[in-house]
């Protein structure tokens, strides 16, 4: 086990020059240790036939993609350690060739902006009523909205900018979300942590009356925990089976197919690097501001209580231009309140 260990640090150490993202270097120390402990060989002991097997063992807990990413890292791992003689792993490149993904999700699973207020209505929490909205509308990927920070956000009158730094594409972007995504993100502004969404501290050796303060943690929330939080809800609401990326896409679908928007505005709000123009980031600050406001600054997005006052407002305009057009006096007790 040792033995295995040490190769494993060396390796990673190697990694680091090419590798600048912790999600990577997770990704390979991961799937790297899998296949090392999936017997009990020396690894110098290792060959073609544990590959496959290993390979095979997996196939079904992984998609298409990940299943790929995971050939490419430990043909790499293979290729370092066995450098001086590849004879144990004749056919790796066959064995670690990657497949062609399937369409990852279908038009049926995409969700609507109706789907996800139906989400938020029956979701009693504020904390993941503000997690969810912020996640969809933002275009998150999950870890960025796991590990989002309150020094990332800004508020302004008619929503709230949120920088992010992609590691993907080593690219910072400022998004913007409307006022009914941040009016529930200002619920949380107390919440006595740097993270806006951090996990709840796990109480050990106390009695069930203290068990019962919650008190937040340190860390901020799991992606694990998202999933296990979404999939019950959207079966119960939609009856629909949801994993968080598939909110991604879904807003990505409306936003790529919104009727006057540009490409390259979208790719900002999704933190998209390969369809923007390279005089786009040129661009102002305040500029770039002003196109992502544009996204959502319709007059559509406002949280319930706002959305109530504004069809109040509506009605009452429309009965004063009735009495208008009917040149009768206008009896303000008499307007809809």
């Amino acid at each position: 086990m040792k033995e295995k260990e040490k190769i494993l640090k060396d390796y990673l150490e190697f990694k680091k020059i090419s590798i600048n993202h912790k999600e990577g270097m997770y990704n390979h120390k991961h799937f790297i240790s899998m296949f090392m402990n999936s017997n009990k060989k020396f690894l110098k002991l290792f060959n073609e036939k544990d590959l496959i097997n290993f390979l095979n063992s997996i196939s079904k807990k992984y998609s298409i993609g990940t299943l790929n990413i995971i050939k490419h890292i430990l043909k790499s791992f293979i290729v370092w350690y066995c450098r001086k003689d590849l004879r144990k792993y004749p056919h790796i490149d066959k064995i670690c060739k990657r497949q062609k993904k399937e369409r990852t999700y279908s038009s049926e699973q995409m969700l609507s902006k109706e789907d996800i207020e139906k989400l938020v209505q029956e979701e009693p929490e504020v904390r993941w009523k503000a997690f969810f909205l912020l996640y969809f509308y933002g275009g998150f990927r999950p870890g960025e909205v796991c590990n989002l920070k309150w020094e990332q956000i800004s508020f302004d009158s008619s929503g709230a900018y949120i920088r992010i730094y992609v590691e993907k594409n080593n690219k910072s972007f400022e998004k913007f979300v409307p006022d009914n995504v941040s009016f529930y993100l200002k619920k949380l502004q107390d919440n006595g942590s740097e993270f806006v969404f951090p996990t709840k501290r796990k109480w050990k050796n106390t009695t069930k009356k203290d068990k019962e303060k919650v008190s937040v943690g340190d860390k901020p929330q799991t992606r694990s925990g998202v999933y296990q939080h979404l999939i019950p809800l959207a079966k119960r609401v939609l009856n629909k089976h949801i994993n968080p990326y598939i909110l991604r896409h879904s807003i990505a679908t409306i936003l790529y197919n919104k009727e006057g928007l540009k490409d390259d505005d979208t790719a900002q709000q999704m933190g998209h690097s390969v369809s923007m123009k390279e005089t786009y980031s040129h661009l102002s600050k305040d500029k770039i501001r002003e196109r992502m406001k544009k996204i959502w600054i319709q007059g559509e997005d406002f949280p319930p209580e706002k959305k109530d006052e504004i069809a109040l407002m509506k009605k009452q305009i429309q009965q004063l231009q009735d009495f208008i057009i009917e040149g009768k006096p206008i009896p303000l007790k008499e307007l809809v309140s």
